[in-house]
C-alpha cells in the first residue's frame, strides 16, 4: 500500500513515524512546499533567542 502526506509539518511527521512503526510494508511519500524538512511554529523563539543555531 502506499501513502502520500500532504506537508511535513507536526502533524505530517507524526503521522509518518506512526505509520513507518505500525505498517512498515507501506511506501510513504511526503510532499511539502517549504525548503526546509520541518517547521514548527513554537520553535520561532527559540532561533530568535541563538538557542537554535540555524535552521
Amino acid at each position: 500500500m502506499k501513502v502520500a502526506i500532504i506537508g511535513y509539518g507536526t502533524a505530517g511527521m507524526t503521522t509518518a513515524g506512526f505509520i513507518r512503526i505500525y505498517g512498515r510494508e507501506r511506501e510513504i511519500t511526503v510532499v511539502e512546499k517549504r525548503p526546509y524538512p520541518i517547521y514548527h511554529p513554537c520553535s520561532i523563539p527559540d532561533v530568535i533567542a541563538g538557542k537554535i543555531p540555524s535552521w
